[in-house]
């Protein structure tokens, strides 16, 4: 089991530094780390997520075995597929939503009217292509 013990603490002109040893009994490993700015409940998270993967290596190095060759091919990267149609239409509605939004922020403060054409033109667009499906995320 790994365990994390803060040795050394720093701050610096705005900047912090922290070095953290962690063991798991026989191995010794000293990390350094450095921040703008942090918090206790940081550190501690960085010192946990650096134990879960010093774990979780050692659990995937225990499993190899002497003399086994090592597979040193590439792995393969898939390609994100296409946006669906309905994806697609989504993304735009949204789009044209937020451009909506800043036009009016616009016409709030007097820089342009509500009647301007694209006001009228992304609102009468948005409501023509409005899905149900969208209501949970605007």
């Amino acid at each position: 089991m790994w365990t994390a013990k803060l040795i050394e603490l720093n701050k610096d002109h705005g900047r912090v530094a922290v070095s953290i040893r962690y063991t798991d009994g026989s191995t010794v490993l000293d990390r350094l780390y450095t921040f703008d700015s942090t918090t206790k409940e940081h550190i501690r998270s960085v010192a946990r997520n650096e134990v879960i993967r010093l774990t979780k290596n050692a659990a995937e190095v225990l499993d190899l075995e002497l003399g086994i060759d090592i597979d040193l091919t590439p792995p393969v990267v898939v390609p994100p597929s296409a946006p669906t149609a309905a994806q697609t239409a989504k993304r735009t509605w949204f789009e044209k939503w937020e451009q909506l939004q800043a036009l009016t922020k616009l016409a709030e403060h007097s820089l342009i009217s509500l009647t301007d054409t694209r006001i009228t033109n992304l609102r009468d667009a948005l409501i023509a292509n409005w899905k149900p499906a969208y209501l949970g995320d605007v």
